[in-house]
């Protein structure tokens, strides 16, 4: 708010937060931050075998055994639930969070018109980005709609009669196509780098390289050699399965722009190299 922007949250009360932890759940992430057998064992006795029951003035329900929730008037039910949900932040890519007890609010700045209308349309594409035209038609036509009111907004006009590329490239848009082709370029060259925890991923990537004491010569027009091998699927499907489609943009992005060093370049610099390869 600082900077001028808007600032869209939304506020969240967990119902019931303490009576729907996963008691299995919150044993294997005490297990990931470092808890030793023996503390686990001790948090582990202390959730199982549990039994509730409700009173009512001098009447008690029978009692039943409960195999999730911690107990909320406890002194360790708190932090249990805290350490629960402590890693949601690190799951929020484009927005933040706070949260306090079983308070949670999520917010986000929005800096354009285009932040309210892409998140549905790019959400997971890397994995499901569709393949035949006519689908891709279908998600590029409602961008095209959006980008014609925004254009009216701007210059004071309906462009009723100016091609949808050209009314896309004045309100300052890419299509969705090539900005799933970015996405996904972008994503792999992070995970080439580290900056991405992905090792199935990772593993389907295989590399070409050169072979020791034997350096080929290259001319000045000769073609470079490609980064990782195309693998080989029978399938439209297979072809057009993530690891496979990235290494396609991936090749193709590098042979169109020689000086880029996927290792040295800056991301923002290769973004911006990929999208006017990738649109061309």
């Amino acid at each position: 708010m600082d900077a001028g922007y808007q600032v869209d949250t939304a506020f969240f009360d967990f119902r019931k937060a303490f009576d729907v932890v996963n008691n299995d759940l919150l044993l294997i992430k005490l297990a990931s931050f470092g808890f030793d057998t023996g503390l686990l064992k001790f948090i582990a006795s202390y959730l199982a075998n549990r039994r509730q029951y409700v009173k009512l003035g001098p009447y008690c329900s029978d009692g039943y055994h409960t195999r999730s929730g911690v107990s909320q008037g406890s002194t360790i039910g708190p932090t249990l639930f805290a350490l629960m949900v402590n890693d949601l932040p690190k799951v929020l890519q484009v927005c933040k969070c706070l949260m306090y007890a079983d308070d949670l609010k999520i917010y986000t700045s929005i800096k354009s018109t285009v932040d309210c209308v892409r998140s549905k349309l790019e959400f997971d594409a890397i994995t499901w980005g569709p393949y035949e035209a006519k689908y891709i038609v279908m998600m590029e036509r409602l961008q095209r709609k959006f980008a014609r009111y925004i254009f009216r907004r701007v210059y004071g006009y309906y462009p009723f009669l100016y091609p949808s590329l050209f009314v896309i490239g004045m309100v300052g848009m890419e299509t969705l196509e090539v900005r799933r082709a970015v996405h996904t370029v972008l994503h792999y060259l992070r995970l080439l780098r580290g900056g991405v925890d992905n090792p199935a991923a990772l593993s389907g990537v295989g590399l070409w390289a050169p072979a020791r004491g034997g350096r080929p010569r290259r001319t000045a027009c000769a073609r470079p050699p490609a980064l990782a091998p195309v693998v080989e699927v029978t399938t439209i499907r297979g072809q057009n399965a993530p690891t496979v489609r990235a290494i396609r943009h991936i090749n193709n992005f590098l042979e169109r722009c020689q000086d880029a060093d996927i290792h040295h370049t800056t991301l923002p610099s290769l973004i911006r190299l990929c999208k006017v390869v990738l649109s061309s």
